[in-house]
Formats: C-alpha cells, sequence, structure tokens
C-alpha cells in the first residue's frame, strides 16, 4: 500500500515467484512502477494501479506492505483488521502498529528503519 515506484513489489515477484498488486495514489509513480515492470522482467507477475488505499478490499490479501506514517496507519484500521481476520501477514516499514501490538511476531533491524511484522494466531 502506498507502493511509490513498486520496488518491493517486483522485488518480491523476483525473488520469490509471487504474485503482487502494488496500490499508489500518484500516477506518475504507477506509470514509473509499470515502465520498471516491463524492464525487469516482472510485468507479467505483478499489477499496479491508481487508487485511494482507503477504499481498498484487503480480504484477499496473504501480506500487506505498507510504508506510511503513524496518521495513516490509525486511519488504515478497519481495511487492515479486515486482512487480519483472513489470516495475511502485514509488514509494516518504519512504524509499529499499536493497535496490533498483541498479533506482533517478528522484528527486524535494518539500516534505516525497523520492521514489524503481524499476523493473527
Amino acid at each position: 500500500l502506498g507502493c511509490g515506484d513498486g520496488r518491493v513489489v517486483r522485488y518480491a515477484a523476483k525473488e520469490y515467484k509471487v504474485h503482487g498488486l502494488g496500490i499508489e495514489i500518484n500516477p506518475t509513480l504507477v506509470w514509473l512502477a509499470k515502465l520498471r515492470s516491463k524492464l525487469d522482467g516482472t510485468a507479467k507477475q505483478v499489477r499496479f494501479e491508481v487508487k485511494n488505499i482507503f477504499d481498498l478490499d484487503l480480504s484477499h490479501a496473504h501480506y500487506v506492505y505498507i510504508f506510511l506514517f503513524p496518521a495513516l496507519l490509525r486511519k488504515l484500521q478497519p481495511q487492515l483488521e479486515q486482512a487480519l481476520h483472513n489470516k495475511a501477514i502485514i509488514i509494516s516499514r518504519g512504524f509499529q502498529i499499536k493497535y496490533f501490538e498483541k498479533y506482533l511476531f517478528k522484528k527486524y533491524k535494518g539500516k534505516r528503519f525497523m520492521t514489524y511484522y503481524y499476523k493473527k494466531p
């Protein structure tokens, strides 16, 4: 969510052979993500869409990767809870999701940011 130029989605597709969907509100970044996916050979595995993250249905997601500020994370609570109810793993780069603290199962300290992993038991 908030995929920017799509680098995380494209990396997952390339390294782990998964299919991914990147959501971004900025059409220029979506255009760039699509171009880069064609250039790096991941275009058949990934899709990028211009959408508002607050209008999403995450009920079919297996993994949700987020790099958003805490205020946006709070606003996303209903969609993220929907994803957790369906056993998705939520990965938050940079910021903890305070209201999911009881579902935190892993922390990873990167070079610049912590990454937090959440899943319902």
